[in-house]
């Protein structure tokens, strides 16, 4: 690992699993993110970004950089919009505390909608109407891990019922 940039080697890690498996995926597959101690992160990240954007099509595969860019930065409200993808995102205009989470909804939502229309995301299966979903992402801790001061690991307890979230 880069000890110099531990969050660029994360992010590179994250871009790569992600690529694998928009470039693989074949409708009625299971995803299956099973992330170890250091590796949990890794799967988290992956998993939100799929819950958030949906899979990249081959097309928007060649603009992979550029989303996961958008990605990232889709809650920084100072964030140049000209560096964004969609040329119409919805600009920051100050909104506070629930109005800021409404902004921040609101423009995930408009991007999504503009990656699909573009053709660089899909949400369904090939037919039309069946969605794909995150169903649960499974993070495995060691508990006598020793992980150095900066990579502290984190202990998960499971939902209520043991229901776990659809993404």
């Amino acid at each position: 690992m880069n000890q110099k940039f531990p969050l660029l080697t994360t992010s590179i890690q994250n871009i790569r699993e992600d690529n694998f498996i928009c470039a693989n995926y074949v409708d009625g597959d299971d995803i299956v993110l099973i992330g170890f101690p250091r590796g949990a992160f890794t799967a988290r990240s992956v998993a939100n970004m799929i819950a958030t954007v949906s899979l990249l099509t081959p097309s928007g595969l060649g603009h992979f950089y550029a989303v996961f860019e958008d990605y990232e930065s889709m809650t920084d409200a100072n964030r140049d919009l000209t560096l964004f993808l969609d040329p119409q995102v919805l600009p920051y205009d100050g909104e506070k505390v629930k109005a800021k989470r409404g902004w921040e909804k609101k423009r995930k939502l408009q991007y999504e909608e503009w990656l699909t229309k573009n053709g660089y995301t899909r949400h369904k299966y090939q037919d039309g109407t069946t969605e794909i979903k995150i169903k649960a992402i499974g993070v495995c801790i060691l508990l006598e891990h020793r992980a150095s001061p900066q990579r502290q690991s984190s202990v998960y307890a499971d939902p209520p019922n043991n229901k776990l979230p659809i993404y």
